[in-house]
Formats: structure tokens, C-alpha cells, sequence
């Protein structure tokens, strides 16, 4: 059975992935930090935080979940989503 990791081992992965991406300190990566109050989060950057979160985490965010990705609470939000594992088929 597949389990998804911590949130706490999620949220320090991204926080890393925002980092890189964005270009910024640590200690402006919080829930709130998203392209409305950040210069650096662009339509390009956007996509290559989706690509580093596809690779980091081995998903593959499909462009729903991408779009809903409007600040860092709600991208954590949808990664853990896309982490849990899948529950049984409905026939």
C-alpha cells in the first residue's frame, strides 16, 4: 500500500522548489505568496514550478490542477491532493 508523505516533508520540498524557481530567500515563502505579491511569478515561471514539482514529487499535475495552483497554500494543497493514493475503483 502506497502512503503519502508527511505534509510537513511536502511543504520543506516546495518551499525549496519556490526557492529555486522564484529566486527567493526562504523566509518569504508563506501561504499568501503568490503572482499578485511576488515580481519574480510570472506565466514562465509558473510553468517551470509546475515542471519542478512534476519531477520532485513524480507526479504529473494535469492543467486543472495547475490553474488552481494560485499561491503557495493552495499549490501544497494540490500537491498533497496528488500525492494520496488512489482509493479503489468504482465499477
Amino acid at each position: 500500500m502506497l502512503v503519502a508523505p508527511p505534509r510537513e516533508e511536502v511543504r520543506r520540498t516546495l518551499v525549496d522548489i519556490f526557492v529555486t524557481v522564484l529566486g527567493l530567500p526562504e523566509s518569504a515563502i508563506r501561504d499568501g505568496l503568490s503572482p499578485d505579491n511576488c515580481t519574480t511569478w510570472d506565466s514562465l515561471r509558473h510553468i517551470q514550478l509546475c515542471t519542478a514539482i512534476d519531477q520532485s514529487f513524480g507526479i504529473a499535475l494535469d492543467i486543472a490542477q495547475q490553474v488552481e495552483m494560485l499561491n503557495f497554500g493552495l499549490a501544497l494543497d494540490t500537491v498533497l491532493r496528488a500525492l494520496e493514493p488512489a482509493g479503489p475503483r468504482e465499477r
